[in-house]
Parts: structure tokens; C-alpha cells; sequence
């Protein structure tokens, strides 16, 4: 579990799927990840997946993220291998549309950031975003992300921002 002032962020386990569903079947949060709302059984499939991480890894992972002064559920976040070439990792997260523009996503990013750097095992962190969202270029910016590429995934535009860590003796093997 990870905290915040405001937050909880909790590994995703196989009890966790309403946690899931809401985010994924989403044509609104999806809009900026997969241009469209997953089906029952593609989300399922990516919910499988987050579990079945969680279970193999006890530092980083997917969580669901809950409110802490009433423990509603607002979203999800995620902390997980991007190239294990180069010790990099991917931050992100995605909220339900009642709670944008609360500063959660600023919130859980820097938090993620913090987190990774105490871990001492990345080199780099990457957040993908999609250039047409500008408030999530925001967030990553705010939270000491810069630019460095633009592409695609599956098909999809993708901002590559990067955040360079300290480096640590698990960075840099002698």
C-alpha cells in the first residue's frame, strides 16, 4: 500500500475487479488510452493481467485508488517495469471523471515519483500520454517529466515523457 495525504493506493488483488471494470468500460476515461471503452471481456483480460503482476511483484504494481477521508474509489495507478534493458519504469494512472480536476492525478504522480526513487532500482521513469490530452501533459510536467518523443502504440499517438532518477549502486553495477 501506498499513501498520500488524501489517498490510498492498494494492489490490485482478484477480489478487486469492481475496482477495475468502471475505469476500463469508460468511454470517457478511455477516451485518452484506447479511444474507446473496453468490452466485459478485454477488460477482464487486463484485470487478469494486473493480478496476476501483483501476485509476482510486492513493491510495484497496479492499484486501485481510494479517497482516504471516506474510502470512495476514484481510479487506478500503476508503477511497473517499462525496459528492464535500461532499469526504466512506467508511471501512470487514470481517474473516474467525477473526481478530475481535484489535482488526484498530480497527486498520485508525485507520489509514484517519490516512491520510485526510494525504491532505488530505476534509472528512468516514463509517462505515456496521449499529446492531444493536455492536462495529463500537465500532471507529468508538474512532476518533473520532460518531453522526449512522439510516436505510437497499438496504432495510437503517444507522448514519451522521462524523468531521470538518481542513481543508486542497484543502477549502476560496477
Amino acid at each position: 500500500m501506498i499513501q498520500t495525504d488524501r489517498l490510498i493506493l492498494s494492489p490490485y488483488t482478484e477480489q478487486d475487479f469492481d475496482y477495475f471494470a468502471p475505469l476500463m468500460m469508460s468511454e470517457l476515461v478511455m477516451r485518452y488510452i484506447t479511444e474507446r471503452a473496453l468490452s466485459l471481456e478485454e477488460t477482464q483480460a487486463k484485470f487478469d493481467v494486473a493480478v496476476q503482476f501483483n501476485q509476482k511483484n510486492s513493491d510495484i504494481g497496479f492499484y486501485h485508488v481510494l479517497r482516504q477521508s471516506d474510502q470512495q474509489f476514484i481510479g487506478f495507478a500503476k508503477l511497473v517495469p517499462f525496459d528492464k534493458k535500461y532499469n526504466e519504469a512506467e508511471v501512470g494512472y487514470a481517474l473516474m471523471p467525477e473526481y478530475w480536476g481535484n489535482q488526484y492525478a498530480t497527486e498520485i504522480t508525485a507520489r509514484l515519483v517519490e516512491y520510485a526513487q526510494s525504491l532505488k532500482r530505476f534509472s528512468r521513469l516514463i509517462g505515456l500520454v496521449d499529446p492531444a490530452h493536455a492536462a495529463s501533459v500537465k500532471v507529468l510536467t508538474k512532476n518533473g517529466l520532460t518531453w522526449y518523443k512522439n510516436g505510437e502504440i497499438d496504432g495510437l499517438p503517444a507522448a514519451w515523457y522521462e524523468l531521470t532518477l538518481p542513481p543508486s549502486v542497484d543502477n549502476n553495477p560496477a
